[in-house]
């Protein structure tokens, strides 16, 4: 969004042209969703997650397991959370590399910083249908997929570290 409004400013072209500022953005949801094929290369709607048990968030988690299926023809279930309550976890994917840095911090077991706490936006709880397609050492147990905005607030996922991080 930033990127957004830096872009209209800084180009005397954009600025002339106009297109949306932030304010203008539409936020994609079940409404305005058939429109969203047509522009998507504009960049002009943002995805608003919402809460674990948003709509929102359940279609992000049903994409990712739509995904893992495809590419590792391997069932999984990934349901959002609200938090990990898990004292020993077995594994975790960061979903970005502001994520990956946070899980990490996490897993070596170091105090995370309320500044670095705050930027987690998404939890996910992801199990395998089949735990013999997993490493012996996770099992049955959960791996938890984090997902953080970076300190300028920018999500930058990487879906590739969902298929390369999972035991």
């Amino acid at each position: 969004i930033e990127l957004h409004e830096q872009n209209r400013h800084a180009s005397p072209l954009l600025n002339m042209l106009g297109g949306p500022a932030v304010t203008d953005l539409e936020i994609l949801d079940e409404n305005n969703a058939e429109r969203y094929f047509a522009r998507s290369d504009a960049f002009d709607m943002v995805l608003k997650l919402g809460s674990a048990r948003s709509p929102t968030r359940r279609g992000l988690a049903t994409a990712m397991e739509i995904w893992v299926r495809h590419l590792l023809a391997v069932d999984v279930e990934i349901e959002p959370v609200e938090r990990i309550e898990d004292e020993d976890w077995a594994w975790f994917v960061g979903l970005d590399a502001e994520a990956t840095r946070i899980g990490n911090t996490l897993w070596a077991g170091d105090e995370l910083d309320p500044e670095a706490a705050q930027r987690v936006i998404a939890l996910f709880r992801l199990t395998f249908s089949d735990t013999g397609e997993v490493l012996p050492q996770v099992g049955a147990r959960p791996v938890w997929l984090i997902m953080a905005m970076t300190p300028d607030r920018t999500i930058r996922m990487k879906p590739q570290n969902l298929v390369a991080g999972l035991p």
